[in-house]
């Protein structure tokens, strides 16, 4: 968007700048009145590739890492690359998954230049399923196999957006995009990145997704069950009560005939 109060010249000038070819733009330039102020939208292009099936995938804090090897095993993803905002993120990541059995790498900016060059050796020959990265480690890879591109964390921007999914779905191959969503800021995040894509974002169901972490507090919060007045704990390690001892009174027989009313002989 360009706002000015300028002559025909200044308006040529200007749109030299920004890359704009003045032959196309001869007719709106001789429209602008000299002296007012005009209004020029340059749409910028966000298209999608359509051979990408794009998905959103919404899941409880804490389940980002379930959902994500969820999918992985049913959409049988043999190479994929994962985004994060952040390079401690991408350090944190890559642990976790190996835990889950995927093999994983990680790709930032704090690495240097030859072990970058030997994660991209591995990923490219297939050794690794899923490259972890940020957005400015993945600027410029071209790889044809990518099955699926994770957004692990949303986008900063809509142009990452566009960037991310495009390691997908390369040379005529189809390819699919997972953007992970736990809270309403990221589905509202996700809605203004559907409106500028202009593209079909599908949603994914993932069945059995639970906060562990909620669940968690809300065992803890529950009341211990207190057992019954004059009933028995049920304490495996307690110890049996003991039994108190009868004391028997010792056998008299003048007592015994004076009781029976009988008298000794």
């Amino acid at each position: 968007v360009i706002y000015w109060d300028a002559t025909k010249q200044q308006a040529q000038e200007m749109l030299e700048k920004v890359g704009l070819n003045n032959e196309n733009l001869e007719a709106p330039i001789n429209s602008l009145g000299v002296g007012k102020q005009q209004l020029i939208e340059i749409a910028k292009k966000q298209a999608t590739v359509e051979t990408i099936s794009q998905y959103s995938v919404e899941c409880p804090k804490g389940t980002k890492l379930d959902a994500l090897t969820h999918i992985m095993k049913k959409e049988n993803v043999n190479l994929g690359i994962v985004f994060c905002n952040t390079k401690k993120m991408v350090d944190v990541l890559v642990p976790l998954l190996e835990e889950k059995g995927i093999s994983a790498r990680g790709l930032h900016g704090d690495m240097r230049q030859r072990d970058r060059d030997k994660v991209m050796k591995e990923f490219r020959k297939g050794g690794v399923q899923l490259l972890v990265a940020t957005d400015v480690a993945a600027r410029g890879i071209d790889i044809n196999d990518v099955d699926a591109v994770f957004n692990y964390d949303i986008p900063t921007q809509t142009e990452y957006y566009v960037h991310r999914i495009g390691r997908t779905g390369r040379a005529g191959k189809g390819g699919q995009s997972y953007t992970l969503i736990t809270d309403k800021r990221q589905l509202m995040q996700m809605g203004n990145i559907v409106r500028s894509v202009k593209a079909e974002i599908s949603p994914y169901e993932i069945e059995g997704l639970t906060d562990k972490k909620a669940e968690k507090l809300a065992k803890e919060k529950q009341p211990k069950e207190k057992p019954a007045k004059g009933k028995p704990s049920k304490n495996k390690f307690a110890k049996p009560a003991k039994e108190k001892a009868v004391k028997e009174k010792p056998f008299k027989e003048e007592n015994f005939f004076k009781e029976k009313g009988l008298s000794i002989i």
